[in-house]
C-alpha cells in the first residue's frame, strides 16, 4: 500500500482501507496465489482516489475511506464473486473441488437430464 500511495502522489493517510475491505479485495477482485493482481487492484483504487481528490478539491477532503458501499465505485463489478453456499441439499447440484499446487476452490456443479435418442454423435 505505501508503495502505491507514493507512486500515485498520495499521502500516507489519503486512503483508509480496513482489514475487512482488504479481505474483500483479495476474495472478490483477485484470483492468484501471488500479489501482482492485488498490487494492480490497489493501484486502481489509488488512481481513482487521486482523481476524485483533484476533481473535488473544493470539499477539502484529505482522505477517502473505502467501504463496502463505495468499493464498486472504485473497483467496478466484482469479477470473482464469493461462492454462495446452498442452504439445503438440492437435487442436481453437487459440490466439487478444483485444486492446483497454488490453492483450491470449491465448485457447485449442476446437472440436467435430457431425453436422448439412444444414438451416439
Amino acid at each position: 500500500m505505501p508503495k502505491q500511495l507514493k507512486e500515485h502522489g498520495l499521502g500516507p493517510k489519503a486512503i483508509k482501507i480496513g482489514p475487512a475491505m482488504f479481505k474483500t479485495m483479495l476474495e472478490e477482485y483477485t484470483r492468484e496465489a501471488g500479489v501482482r493482481t492485488l498490487e494492480r487492484t490497489i493501484a486502481t483504487v489509488c488512481r481513482k482516489v487521486a482523481r476524485e481528490m483533484v476533481e473535488k478539491q473544493s470539499r477539502g477532503r484529505k482522505s477517502i475511506t473505502i467501504t463496502p458501499k463505495n468499493m464498486r465505485q472504485f473497483l467496478g463489478v466484482v469479477p470473482f464473486p464469493a461462492n454462495e453456499k446452498l442452504g439445503k441439499d438440492e437435487v442436481g447440484v453437487a459440490t466439487g473441488l478444483a485444486w492446483t499446487e497454488f490453492g483450491g476452490e470449491t465448485l457447485s456443479i449442476e446437472v440436467a437430464l435430457l431425453k436422448g435418442g439412444g444414438r451416439s454423435c
